[in-house]
């Protein structure tokens, strides 16, 4: 983890609302999922697409151009790795079954 997701992920605590328990310790208030719209979506597989793995400075244009935190770009850009690797290795197994 380098220092600007470091400072990303500070950046985020200190904007998550606090709240306490009963003895006065502050307790974190888990925010709502932010979910992308289908615009966004659509651009980002596009994105995918033609590169798969982006870096941190074309990270932060998608971001800006999307309206969304960089580090929801890249969490969306490793799921989505993820989740074709797993598409790729489960069409590779049924073609090999047939």
């Amino acid at each position: 983890m380098t220092t600007e997701d470091l400072e990303q992920r500070n950046q985020l605590q200190e904007q998550q609302p606090q709240a306490v328990d009963g003895d006065n310790n502050p307790v974190r208030v888990k925010q709502t999922r932010r979910r992308l719209n289908n615009g966004v979506k659509s651009f980002l597989e596009q994105v995918f697409i033609t590169h798969p793995s982006p870096n941190r400075k074309e990270r932060e244009l998608i971001a800006k151009k999307c309206g969304v935190s960089p580090l929801q770009i890249r969490v969306w850009f490793t799921n989505k790795r993820m989740r074709w690797k797993h598409q790729i290795a489960n069409n590779n197994a049924n073609t090999d079954t047939v």
